[in-house]
């Protein structure tokens, strides 16, 4: 069953940046009943907001009326005032919101995985410029005397160090848009087939029968 009225539209404008807001003449309780209607989400329907409002109205306990208890009320309000069309607008305005709150993510996002990049680079350089085993260092100082210094070795391995430069570039590619992995496809074995180019042949007329001798 529709849930449309032959009442016509208003010709009053709503706005546009906040198509939630009460419109010109529209009154108190139209207004009530457009919000009730957006805040049941996805499903909603006049039927199910009705049902709702009649459910109210027979529960004595209730510190609260309901806008109407009449479908055609209900469905008059929804044409006259653009339920429709607000609440379209209404939505639009969301998803933009969560778009945009999204790419603010991203980009924050990105810019952890620049620093943790920048850091995990230093820690690789540091990594590389100590030894992996016990040096001994011989200096002689301003005045002649020498100076034995002992470098000792780290406790990481190389495979250490390539650990973390590998997990370091794949930060920076990412907070950078660049690819992060590389895949190589043989294509040799592929067989492709075109469509034949040439015409095809006119099929050839049958031979007309000989006339008897007899």
């Amino acid at each position: 069953m529709t849930e449309t009225a032959t009442e016509k539209p208003s010709q009053c404008t709503w706005d546009g940046d906040e198509p939630l807001a009460r419109m010109k003449r529209e009154t108190v309780r139209a207004h009530r009943a457009f919000l009730d209607y957006m805040e049941m989400g996805p499903g909603r329907s006049l039927r199910a907001l009705l049902a709702g409002y009649r459910q109210r109205l027979d529960n004595e306990t209730a510190t609260e009326g309901a806008p109407t208890k009449r479908f055609r009320t209900l469905a008059r309000w929804s044409t006259r005032w653009h339920w429709q069309d607000r609440l379209a607008a209404w939505q639009d305005i969301v998803r933009k919101e969560r778009e945009a709150e999204w790419k603010r993510r991203a980009m924050e996002q990105r810019e952890w995985e620049w620093d943790a990049s920048r850091q995990l680079i230093e820690r690789f350089e540091q990594m590389m410029r100590y030894p992996l085993s016990e040096q001994t260092v011989s200096k002689v100082d301003e005045e002649g005397q020498p100076i034995v210094t002992i470098v000792k070795p780290v406790k990481w391995s190389q495979r250490d160090t390539v650990a973390v430069a590998k997990v370091a570039a794949e930060l920076a590619r990412l907070a950078a848009a660049m690819e992060t992995e590389r895949h190589a496809v043989d294509v040799s074995s592929i067989t492709i087939y075109l469509p034949s180019k040439e015409p095809k042949p006119e099929p050839k007329p049958e031979p007309k029968p000989e006339p008897d001798a007899g």
